[in-house]
């Protein structure tokens, strides 16, 4: 009994004396490893090691004990790589023996071997990076799509199981200056901003097959005025070039206009900007109707490329009308014209001078600005019965004092029969005046119209609240038109 209890005491002994004998390394608790302590490892962690990251999304260094999955042997691993805007660095350091992990794996130091680098995505092959030490040349189809040339560590070169982790394709390396060099294809021009007010000579990838030029421009003027331009030059793949030629999306119609104009061409630099500028304007004239509005006029110039174009539009329930420009491949095309409107109706048209006839309704007079300075005639949609003249004056929390007058076209929203109507509100810090007269006959609403001066003071006075403070306790003196109202809302 004696000789087993000593037994087990002796075992006992051995395991603690085993475990405590396990490998000791340094330990860090920050991505920095600003701080260093000594740590007993497991027994079944077989070294001590280093590992430091420096790439373009994030930086650490770490010291740890290692499993023989991450260190098989002794020695260091370096998987580095560099294209494009992508840079990966990840150096790892394994040793054996206690607290060894004290290697210095500082920030990888640029060596002397240049390798072109290629951006994927424009397919842009003129630039050039700097490796760093233990690093080649490389050039791969990642993805079987894209072609990445740049420089990467010799492991990735080496060892396909390595590379497949971060390219799926093996990589092809060679160890001198510029030897990853793109299989020669088109040298396009390419723009350095959106205007191209400068132009660079690039040689493009294989997959550039075409060089482009391309062109867009966009105008509105409905609750202000907004204006878009830009212009571009590159290299282009079969996705994007199908075939050499021009390719031109335009309209116009009520205050709205748009141009795209993309040429394609499969020469060294073909791609000026020749192909792609805006077409020039031609001889044909249309009727333009704003849906927005329940408005038309024939006073649109179309492009050389475009003709007449009509289609009602439905919008919540409403029948709005569309007429205007636009360039033929939008006509008797729904697959096209509903990526550039907001309607599913095939867009007909026409090629002779005001072919596109709206269904004539109501002619008004329009204000062309908030002054109504100068005016001009509209043709009604049947969905506006009504010409509409107004002129409001006001105020909106503490701006400065606005007057504005307006004429067109009117709904049932804004008309419900021929007459006028005087509409003011005023609770303190905002305060409104306006009146709208609405007729039903042509041309009705052409006399000048003033804007309205405020009626005299009444003796009522209300409790005005402020819209910025919440407060209430001013006083507002109305107007002889005026009564006391409340009423609650969600700001």
């Amino acid at each position: 009994m004696k000789t087993s209890v000593q037994l087990l005491a002796s075992v006992a002994l051995f395991l603690c004396f085993h475990s405590a004998a396990g490998l000791q390394c340094l330990s860090c608790s920050d991505s920095t490893c600003s701080s260093q302590t000594s740590v007993n490892c497991s027994s079944w962690m077989t070294h001590c090691q280093s590992q430091a990251s420096y790439a373009s999304y994030n930086n650490f260094t770490h010291l740890s004990c290692a499993y023989p999955l991450s260190c098989k042997s002794a020695g260091s691993e370096l998987i580095s790589y560099t294209y494009g805007s992508s840079s990966f660095y990840f150096n790892t350091a394994c040793c054996n023996s206690n607290d060894c992990n004290t290697a210095n794996l500082s920030a990888p130091s640029a060596g002397s071997l240049q390798c072109y680098s290629c951006d994927s995505d424009t397919h842009n092959c003129t630039s050039k990076v700097t490796c760093r030490d233990q690093e080649l040349c490389f050039q791969t189809n990642y993805n079987s799509t894209k072609t990445l040339h740049g420089c990467a560590s010799e492991g990735l070169c080496s060892d396909y199981s390595l590379s497949r982790r971060f390219f799926r394709e093996p990589l092809s390396c060679c160890n001198t200056s510029l030897c990853n060099g793109p299989v020669a294809g088109l040298q396009c021009w390419t723009c350095s901003d959106h205007l191209c007010s400068s132009e660079t000579l690039t040689n493009c990838s294989s997959e550039a097959t075409h060089c482009v030029s391309n062109t867009f421009e966009s105008h509105t003027c409905e609750d202000g005025v907004y204006n878009y331009s830009s212009s571009s030059r590159g290299c282009a793949p079969a996705s994007l070039c199908t075939a050499a030629g021009s390719h031109v999306v335009s309209y116009k119609y009520g205050s709205r206009s748009y141009g795209e104009h993309m040429s394609c061409c499969q020469s060294d630099l073909c791609n000026d900007l020749t192909g792609a500028r805006a077409p020039s304007a031609g001889s044909l004239r249309c009727y333009s109707c704003n849906p927005y509005m329940f408005e038309c006029s024939a006073n649109v110039s179309c492009d050389a490329r475009e003709v007449c174009a009509y289609v009602h539009t439905n919008e919540s329930s409403d029948t709005r009308p569309f007429f205007g420009c636009v360039s033929e491949n939008l006509c008797n095309n729904p697959s096209l014209s509903q990526k550039y409107f907001d309607f599913n109706d095939s867009v007909s048209c026409c090629n002779t001078s005001n072919c596109n006839v709206p269904d004539l309704g109501l002619q008004c007079m329009k204000c062309t600005d908030s002054s109504c300075s100068s005016q001009t005639s509209v043709i009604c949609s049947k969905q506006a019965p009504f010409c509409y003249s107004s002129a409001s004056t006001g105020s909106y929390s503490y701006s400065a004092p606005f007057s504005s007058i307006r004429k067109g076209c009117a709904d049932a929203s804004v008309c419900t029969a021929a007459g006028s109507q005087f509409v003011s509100s005023n609770h303190g810090s905002e305060y409104y005046m306006g009146n709208v007269t609405c007729c039903d006959t042509d041309f009705c609403n052409a006399p000048n119209v003033s804007v309205i001066p405020a009626p005299p003071a009444g003796s009522l006075q209300c409790y005005g609240c402020d819209s910025y403070t919440k407060q209430c306790s001013m006083n507002v003196t109305c107007s002889v038109m005026e009564t006391c109202s409340s009423a609650s809302g969600k700001s």
